[in-house]
């Protein structure tokens, strides 16, 4: 268990007022070389899902806590991105290539 794990129910809550930074990574997907985005330490996905839900973009997130990536993944469903959305676990053993593009 991740100490973010316990915090990942309430994290949204607690960074609601956060949101500032999403228009901006949004407009850097958007003029990103084409293929994946690749964001670690996504959370609870508030930045990823977004990049996905309106630009269509693919985007791999990659963070270390579980619980985090349960929400992350409930919040890409409910946006009708999970196809979009590739959630993984551990960032110390996620293999990239080139054609990502990390913002």
């Amino acid at each position: 268990m991740d100490a973010y794990d316990g915090l990942a129910p309430l994290y949204d809550a607690w960074a609601e007022h956060m949101e500032d930074d999403v228009p901006f990574y949004v407009s850097l997907a958007r003029e990103a070389a084409p293929g994946p985005i690749v964001e670690l330490a996504v959370g609870t996905g508030r930045v990823a899902v977004e990049i996905a839900r309106q630009t269509g973009r693919s985007v791999v997130g990659v963070d270390m806590s579980a619980g985090m990536l349960e929400v992350a993944r409930a919040k890409a469903a409910a946006a009708g991105v999970e196809g979009l959305v590739d959630l993984r676990l551990d960032r110390k053993s996620t293999r990239l290539n080139s054609r990502h593009t990390d913002i």
